[in-house]
């Protein structure tokens, strides 16, 4: 592995996030009431990629993760779980608010999104501080 200013840069083999992440897509997937194979359709591979990025067998890539989100109906992010400490400390991924909020920010034009991360920004802050009195 190569290293980085003290900082371990991950593997290029598939990992635990990988098995997360292909958990995520086999649920949405069936969720939505798709085989493999129509999934692997709509995207142009075989259907025995997709039962190895389930199995987190293979890592996804950003560009295949979106693609698979748009096929599944689903925000990117969903198909991301959270990392250790930051996901407890802010709640879960699976918490409807979450999914509202990605939902909602995607009918926004650019301007209406830069405005709801700008106040997302500054409750954050606030809530920073009042934890810290």
């Amino acid at each position: 592995m190569a290293k980085n200013a003290g900082t371990r840069i991950a593997s290029r083999t598939a990992g635990e996030l990988d098995r997360q992440i292909g958990a995520r897509v086999r649920e949405r997937r069936l969720e939505v009431g798709l085989s493999q194979t129509q999934l692997a359709e709509a995207l142009g591979i075989t259907f025995q990629q997709i039962q190895k990025y389930e199995k987190g067998v293979n890592r996804v890539a950003a560009v295949t993760l979106y693609q698979i989100s748009r096929v599944l109906n689903t925000p990117l992010m969903s198909l991301i779980p959270r990392s250790g400490t930051a996901a407890s400390s802010q709640g879960s991924n699976d918490d409807p608010a979450n999914s509202e909020i990605l939902i909602l920010s995607a009918r926004l034009n650019p301007e209406g999104r830069a405005v709801l991360v700008d106040v997302a920004r500054a409750l954050a802050r606030q809530q920073s501080l009042l934890k810290k009195r």
